[in-house]
């Protein structure tokens, strides 16, 4: 099917979304779309400026379509910041219509967080994790909510999550670079299949958005400092082939962007489904699909964030 801005409807009812990576790539476009159709926003962003630059960029104060974009201040690299930033919209709404998990770092150096997780894992999955289930009861309040994660083709690059060292700490830095980017990629589609089945009311997609070059995503690849320079040469093809075949920023927002609002999608009709450029459903790898790795990976999680005390072991989803 095909997809644009233009076949985005308009909010007729007030609407609520939640938007992580919103001040950059396509999670701006997506608040920006999201804004100008009428929706209440929250950007959940640990940069200040930029989060001012999308405000200046992206809101017209003299609208009169009830649209608004609010700031939270979030740091996925730090889950304690995620749990400020969910109980922060607890205080201000009581009920949230789309949550769009799009934050999201690429083939970065390695770095464990302060909460001991590698960066890939924490940032695309972890801290997503943590943000949905926090929010879970304003997404039952609303009559029709919605949960969006954003996953990448990339999930294909990695044959599962490794349970036993979920790190992906050593080796060689060029390839366990891919690995960790493509791990926490497969998580996000489990997760959101995990979702489907516990909440069969809440319609939980995820997307792979295409291939886009030009989000600073691919920045980290470019300016290492390996000694022979791979890494920097793997990026400058990569950036190359991207923008003779890949998409634009604005293409590679309208995945996300159908997602969160076609009213043809249902929970009853489309939970768990994966979806790619542009609008298309797809067929997402084995293993996100096996639903014992479904189940062990969320019992993994949740026995992760109750030994740091975030909920009681006797707490259900």
């Amino acid at each position: 099917m095909t997809f644009s801005i233009a076949d985005i409807p308009e909010f007729t009812k007030p609407t609520v979304a939640v938007v992580t990576g919103g001040t950059g790539g396509i999670g701006k476009v997506a608040v920006r779309e999201l804004y100008n159709h009428g929706a209440t926003i929250y950007v959940i962003a640990r940069n200040a400026s930029k989060a001012e630059a999308l405000i200046s960029e992206v809101v017209d104060k003299a609208k009169e379509n009830g649209g608004s974009v609010t700031i939270i201040k979030g740091d996925h690299m730090d889950l304690n910041s995620i749990v400020s930033a969910a109980h922060e919209i607890a205080e201000k709404e009581t009920k949230i219509d789309i949550l769009l998990n799009n934050a999201g770092i690429m083939m970065v150096p390695y770095v464990e967080t302060s909460d001991g997780y590698e960066s890939h894992l924490q940032v695309n999955y972890i801290s997503h994790y943590l943000l949905t289930r926090l929010l879970m009861p304003l997404l039952q309040a609303a009559e029709a909510p919605r949960i969006i994660n954003v996953s990448s083709i990339a999930h294909t690059g990695y044959w599962r999550f490794n349970f036993e060292h979920p790190n992906l700490k050593g080796g060689i830095e060029f390839f366990k670079r891919g690995m960790r980017y493509s791990q926490s990629k497969i998580c996000n589609i489990l997760f959101t299949n995990k979702l489907a089945k516990l909440y069969p009311s809440i319609l939980c997609l995820s997307v792979h958005p295409g291939v886009i070059v030009d989000t600073g995503l691919m920045d980290a690849m470019i300016h290492d400092k390996s000694r022979f320079g791979y890494m920097r040469l793997f990026a400058r093809i990569n950036v190359w082939f991207g923008r003779k075949l890949g998409s634009t920023i604005e293409q590679g927002a309208l995945t996300s962007i159908y997602c969160a609002v076609d009213k043809g999608l249902t929970a009853e009709k489309n939970n768990g489904e994966y979806y790619v450029p542009i609008a298309k459903k797809a067929v997402s790898s084995s293993t996100t699909r096996n639903p014992v790795t479904i189940d062990r990976l969320w019992d993994w999680t949740e026995e992760q964030l109750i030994s740091k005390g975030y909920w009681p072991k006797n707490e259900t989803a």
